[in-house]
């Protein structure tokens, strides 16, 4: 059973339709963001060359759990989920605080900007049952 704490009634998904400007802004995101991954999500460390490779916390939600073992495959969703719009409408330092996506085993994951440095994001699963889980679904099947 999960011990964190319900998603704030602040975190939103940018709604659509996207302009033409909005699209370049988030075609420059996705080029630039790179997944690092996070040692507290892992009970299995993959190829993230993280420090430890793994520390999972119980109150965690974990990669593994959505099949997410390789870097390349976790920063191609990071990539996908800002190119189709799946952003959080709160930003840091001009970086969206989350990104949304659904791995190819349909499990909704959640990408959080690393607020030490630019572009940065660590990416976990989403609860299945969860409101926010159900609106990333709907979003990622939306042409």
């Amino acid at each position: 059973m999960s011990t964190r704490r319900a998603p704030s009634s602040k975190i939103k998904i940018q709604p659509k339709p996207l302009t033409p400007e909005a699209k370049a802004r988030l075609a420059a995101w996705a080029a630039a963001a790179v997944y690092t991954g996070n040692p507290h999500h892992k009970r299995r460390p993959g190829d993230y060359g993280l420090t430890p490779p793994c520390d999972p916390r119980t109150y965690k939600s974990l990669c593994d759990n959505a099949g997410i073992f390789e870097r390349a495959k976790a920063e191609k969703l990071l990539k996908e989920g800002f190119l189709r719009g799946l952003i959080c409408t709160q930003e840091f330092n001009g970086w969206p605080t989350r990104v949304w996506a659904v791995t190819d085993g349909g499990v909704a994951i959640e990408a959080m900007f690393e607020k030490h440095t630019d572009g940065q994001y660590h990416g976990y699963p989403l609860d299945a049952d969860s409101a926010l889980a159900d609106e990333v679904f709907e979003r990622w099947a939306a042409p």
